[in-house]
């Protein structure tokens, strides 16, 4: 019989997520994937019909209006019939949902989940994690809620990686106003964020909340500026090691790094387009 991932919210993130999945069964054909929009509308259709036609099956709930489109009569199921054969949950629903959600999934509704992970800030859902650095914490765990850390924490958390002996970083993480593929009309001239701890912005503290799952500790503080472009995140650091070390040997250790990669292109567009370009389902993926 075959495993079934469920993939609630089909936005930015879901959506991308789907598509990673749905090629992957290429290689290992024994899952199905189910994707469960927060909301149908008419100008997000071809998203969906785009995973339907690469083999996923589209989830209706009481709210999501899928029962408003002819297309998907043939391609669909209802949340109540699928929830007790789930063998994975992932929840990328907007920010707030799927916190909004930990006493549905506590009264079992979802009996063979073997894990049940919310993305990005759902920091009340479960423990933070993220690879490699979560590898061994995972192996001898039998939680089964997670948060995949943020962008920006294993945008931070891959710098810590690559350098050795580290006694204190500091970051100043430059950020994006609003992703491409959203509808998002606001814009904003350069804006600081306000520090929520004596240690600075939030960043910081998820990065120190991911390194206490596996016992390291840091002093890592840090702040952030928002900036009007839809491109991507830059990240500024200074670090203070214990040891010497050269450029060239820190570059090579990045090089062979699985999880960290060198680009000869030094603009946020030149990059932010050839992931779009190239990568899956338009994200930037190694």
């Amino acid at each position: 019989m075959k495993s079934k991932v469920l993939i609630r919210g089909v936005g930015v993130i879901g959506w991308s997520l789907c598509n990673l999945f749905l090629e992957l069964r290429k290689e290992i054909s024994d899952f199905e994937i189910y994707f469960e929009p927060y909301l149908v509308q008419k100008e997000n259709l071809y998203y969906l019909l785009y995973l339907i036609k690469k083999g996923g099956i589209i989830v209706k709930t009481e709210s999501n209006h899928v029962d408003e489109f002819s297309d998907f009569e043939n391609h669909s199921i209802l949340n109540s019939n699928i929830k007790s054969q789930v063998d994975l949950v992932l929840d990328c629903s907007p920010s707030g949902i799927a916190a909004g959600r930990i006493s549905e999934y506590n009264a079992n509704e979802y009996p063979k989940a073997k894990a049940i992970i919310a993305q990005g800030s759902e920091h009340k859902f479960g423990m933070q994690i993220m690879f490699p650095e979560s590898i061994i914490r995972l192996e001898n765990t039998k939680e089964k809620f997670f948060h995949i850390g943020t962008c920006n924490t294993h945008t931070l958390v891959t710098a810590i990686r690559n350098l050795t002996h580290l006694k204190k970083i500091d970051f100043v993480v430059i950020r994006r106003d609003a992703d491409m593929a959203k509808n998002d009309p606001h814009v904003t001239g350069p804006l600081f964020q306000i520090p929520t701890s004596e240690d600075g912005t939030h960043h910081s503290k998820y990065v120190k909340e991911l390194y206490e799952t596996i016992d390291k500790k840091f002093t890592i503080t840090s702040s952030a500026l928002t900036v009007n472009s839809p491109y991507m995140h830059v990240t500024r650091f200074n670090a203070e090691v214990e040891i010497e070390f050269t450029k060239e040997a820190l570059i090579e250790k990045i090089r062979a790094d699985p999880y960290s990669s060198i680009s000869h292109q030094l603009s946020t567009n030149s990059i932010f387009s050839t992931g779009r370009d190239q990568g899956l389902a338009g994200r930037i993926y190694s």
